[in-house]
């Protein structure tokens, strides 16, 4: 198979993950806080398939999510941060010199807490249903709970990032380009 339609054939698979993964989430405590395991195929398209691609893949199964099981308004904020939640990692792990992967990983779980959960999730929340709270009050009810789910995605991908038959599977893309240069 070329590697244009393995590249194709990844994203979808990890599209369709996402997706399930968007639609069926753990509510905690209210408020709009959920475990979301997202993140797993979000990261691992951004890592092993480049950043445009994790965007890409975050971005789709946002809106497929949306389409399959609507849960309000679509926040275009939240689509541009589930994008981020692949090209994130795809960045760090492109461009980050570091040997460790565990330090890789958690840079870019740090950043995606920051940027897309603590950031842009929590606006898009805000903006849509604010009635009357502040930015401010609405970032205090998440951070325990996405602090949580933070922490279980990170144990999560850095368990699949040790199972060598899995990453192994997915280093094509990777070798590819080594071997054109």
């Amino acid at each position: 198979m070329a590697k244009n339609s393995k590249t194709i054939a990844y994203m979808a698979v990890f599209t369709a993950l996402a997706t399930i993964a968007n639609i069926y989430v753990i509510p905690l405590g209210g408020g709009g806080n959920f475990l979301s395991l997202v993140y797993i195929p979000c990261f691992f398209a951004g890592i092993f398939l480049g950043p445009v691609c994790g965007f890409a893949v975050g971005l789709m199964a946002d809106v497929l999510g949306a389409i399959i099981n609507p849960l309000g308004p679509y926040l275009i904020l939240v689509g541009l941060a589930s994008g981020l939640l692949g090209c994130i990692p795809g960045l760090v792990f492109k461009f980050v010199k570091l040997k460790s992967d565990t330090v890789k990983l958690f840079i870019a779980i740090v950043l995606c807490l920051i940027i897309c959960t603590c950031g842009l999730n929590t606006l898009a929340t805000f903006l849509a249903y604010s009635k009357g709270k502040t930015f401010w009050a609405y970032l205090a009810v998440r951070i325990p709970t996405q602090l949580l789910v933070a922490a279980v995605n990170f144990v999560v991908i850095g368990i699949l990032l040790k199972v060598k038959p899995l990453t192994n599977a997915l280093k094509f893309r990777q070798e590819n380009v080594q071997t054109e240069k």
